[in-house]
């Protein structure tokens, strides 16, 4: 972007203050605002941010050039930042190495901004580009993200991919409900962990697998759950967690 900032030399100083200042006031309001969802919260200024700073080096190239470098640059953060929150969210969902999908994501993100760089400084800004065909790569460019946040990757295509699913929601309260439950029964650790898996209906040998235990020892947890929250069966257990509450004969 040197063509633009002739004669200033702190102009990437600036540009880089403008966009840290941005991501500082969004980082601020997620802290404040208590937000549903960070990735939705980044995702926000992405392509407005780009846009705007694309259209204000279009415009006004000497006025206050560092505005429109500011916001590309603080459009590029955020989308990074976004891309590397989403891609841990994937990683633990999807049971894959975080460093493998965190990996991935850096390195994307880095190529793409090398990429970017590039075509930038060493073809858009070169002397044998004229000013009407910076301006028509610029209106393309426009064009592209716009095209990109309306068809491709959406604000509803963020939800979908980060914002917690009803039925693991779901799981979370009826996880709550059980450790309230395994709390009142003084439950130790493991016979909690079986206790989640009981109320969610698993069997006893698909319990022995999800802990790598012996079928022996799920039984003695189950006993032991029992007797501890005062119920008899199944039935029993699942009414007491559903109350909240343990049984009549664990009271006595």
């Amino acid at each position: 972007m040197g063509t633009f900032a002739e004669g200033d030399e702190f102009h990437m100083a600036k540009s880089l203050l403008l966009a840290g200042g941005g991501i500082g006031a969004i980082t601020l309001s997620m802290a404040v605002t208590s937000s549903p969802s960070e990735a939705l919260t980044l995702y926000k200024p992405v392509i407005p941010a780009m846009v705007a700073g694309i259209v204000l080096l279009l415009l006004q190239p000497a006025v206050y050039p560092f505005l429109g470098s500011g916001l590309i640059i603080m459009g590029v953060y955020c989308l990074d930042m976004l891309l590397m929150l989403v891609s841990t969210d994937i990683a633990f969902r999807g049971r894959i190495p975080v460093a493998l999908s965190f990996g991935v994501a850096i390195l994307t993100t880095r190529a793409g901004t090398l990429v970017g760089s590039v075509v930038a400084d060493g073809f858009l800004f070169a002397p044998f580009w004229t000013t009407q065909l910076r301006t028509d790569i610029c209106l393309v460019a426009v064009l592209l993200l716009a095209i990109i946040g309306m068809l491709f990757f959406t604000m509803a295509d963020v939800q979908r991919l980060y914002v917690t699913p009803r039925a693991q929601r779901t799981d979370e309260s009826l996880e709550q409900k059980c450790a309230a439950v395994a709390a009142m029964g003084h439950l130790t650790n493991r016979e909690s962990e079986v206790l989640v898996l009981l109320a969610r209906g698993r069997s006893v040998p698909y319990i022995c697998d999800e802990l790598s235990i012996a079928q022996g020892t799920v039984k003695h947890h189950v006993s032991n759950i029992y007797r501890k929250l005062g119920v008899y069966d199944r039935q029993g257990l699942l009414d007491a967690i559903e109350q909240g509450g343990v049984g009549r004969s664990a009271l006595a």
